[in-house]
């Protein structure tokens, strides 16, 4: 074993070739902060009522928490995609991908439906009775945590580690750019509600540009029609559920929890006889 290791000197150094790599990933994470904060900054500056602010930071906090369930994906595919990137098995990579878009799908179907049913018991619960306006916020949010989710494997789980941070950045920052203009609009008018309907549409716009990216390497149809099993099974759990609001049960944790049992259980059954029936048409 070596007593000592030897450095290169300083100039030795070819510090040039390697700023364009770091700032192509420094950037898109600095987009991706000013996209999160954004919303937040532009209603505390332009409604003067601060519950606005309120209500939209904690409704929205609630459904990062969610969508954090549902990217813990990332952490694993990252890596594991860039390794078979270097090796060039694209096949492995499709593979992977569908995986993941998979994971994606059946969580963030039911979490998003799941959040929707439950909001009116949830939030008062949670974030207290002066909060019921954050209700309405947090269903109209509700969708961020299926189009982040498919975002998230498309670009964090795809276009990152296949050095294609360059799309991964414009798509950020096209959302970016729409979300401050239509907030613009929508934030003078509705407040809280308009700016959660921006974070929609600009959400929407970054799922289409990546979604543009790839569709030459990626079969994305037969990966989006592959969720309908998901999308219906979640459905009928959300139909199911609001049925419980006829028991007039008045404790609101009881019918909470109530919900979330039965809806759990009513995903799984229905998944399980949509997969058998859809296994042949995904093929």
């Amino acid at each position: 074993m070596p007593k000592y290791f030897k450095c290169c000197h300083i100039k030795d150094l070819n510090i040039k070739k390697h700023i364009y790599p770091i700032l192509s990933l420094f950037v898109p994470q600095i987009a991706i902060k000013i996209y999160n904060i954004i919303d937040k900054i532009m209603i505390g500056y332009m409604i003067l009522d601060r519950s606005e602010l309120g209500y939209y930071e904690e409704a929205y906090k609630i459904i990062n928490v969610l969508f954090t369930l549902v990217s813990s994906l990332s952490v694993v595919m990252i890596p594991r995609i860039a390794s078979i990137f270097s090796t060039g098995d694209y096949k492995k990579i499709n593979k992977y991908l569908k995986k993941s878009f998979e994971f994606t799908f059946f969580l963030s179907f039911p979490i998003m439906f799941g959040i929707i049913v439950i909001s009116k018991e949830f939030v008062p619960i949670f974030l207290g009775e002066e909060y019921k306006k954050a209700i309405l916020i947090v269903i109209g949010l509700a969708p961020i945590i299926l189009l982040c989710g498919i975002t998230n494997v498309i670009g964090t789980q795809y276009l990152l580690p296949t050095k294609r941070q360059k799309q991964y950045t414009i798509s950020i920052i096209a959302g970016l750019i729409v979300n401050i203009i239509f907030n613009v609009i929508f934030i003078k008018t509705a407040g809280a509600i308009g700016a959660t309907i921006v974070t929609l549409i600009s959400q929407f716009i970054v799922l289409l540009i990546q979604t543009n990216y790839i569709k030459r390497e990626i079969n994305i149809k037969k990966i989006y029609f592959s969720s309908i099993k998901y999308l219906i099974a979640s459905f009928i759990m959300f139909v199911i559920c609001n049925i419980l609001n006829i028991l007039n049960i008045h404790n609101r944790v009881i019918l909470m929890i109530l919900k979330v049992l039965f809806g759990g259980i009513i995903y799984f059954i229905c998944l399980f006889i949509l997969s058998r029936y859809t296994k042949d048409l995904t093929q």
